[in-house]
């Protein structure tokens, strides 16, 4: 008596084996594409903010005044002073420093609220062309914002000067949006 699983199966030929074949390529193409491609710089800022809760990127000056820490830095490495806003009462500033972006000059400044919410405000020489495509942008008064997502964070970027900012947080996505409006509400227009 012969068993059901002792008989031999028919090889699989032709045409299943090509398109097996050419998913796997495809599979094999877009995981290396992935694994390889640059994320530009929101990328670069989550990273920043990842490296801030992680405490590796912390205040280089406890200055919590906005205008004291911008021209604190204006003497720092940027060279340049970033307009920071008071997101008081809701947020305290705890300080920043001097930063890269992509060898950029740039300047890094933190928020914390009572509930130990952290956000980070970024200020770099360049433009918005230079962030990319954001997932959409908030154009009903100026600046323009253009706000990318990153994991559980949202990024708010907008231009003044020659300077692009940008709010990080990972706040619900409305209420980082609002408190990036209010830290580009003063901004200076060209």
């Amino acid at each position: 008596m012969t068993n059901e699983l002792d008989t031999p199966r028919p090889l699989v030929r032709g045409a299943p084996v090509v398109v097996g074949a050419v998913v796997l390529l495809v599979a094999a193409v877009v995981l290396v594409i992935a694994l390889t491609r640059e994320g530009g710089l929101p990328s670069d800022v989550a990273a920043d903010y990842v490296a801030m809760m992680a405490g590796t990127l912390a205040p280089e000056h406890g200055i919590d005044d906005p205008q004291a820490l911008s021209r604190t830095l204006a003497l720092a490495d940027p060279a340049f002073a970033p307009r920071i806003a008071s997101l008081a009462p809701e947020f305290r500033l705890m300080g920043g420093g001097a930063h890269r972006m992509r060898g950029r000059p740039a300047a890094v400044w933190f928020y914390r609220d009572r509930r130990s919410e952290l956000v980070l405000g970024e200020a770099f020489v360049g433009t918005l062309g230079d962030v990319g495509t954001p997932e959409h942008v908030r154009s009903d008064r100026r600046p323009a914002l253009h706000v990318f997502y990153k994991m559980t964070q949202t990024l708010v970027f907008w231009q003044e000067a020659q300077l692009v900012y940008v709010l990080v947080a990972t706040l619900p996505a409305e209420r980082t949006i609002a408190l990036a409006r209010r830290a580009a509400s003063g901004a200076r227009q060209p």
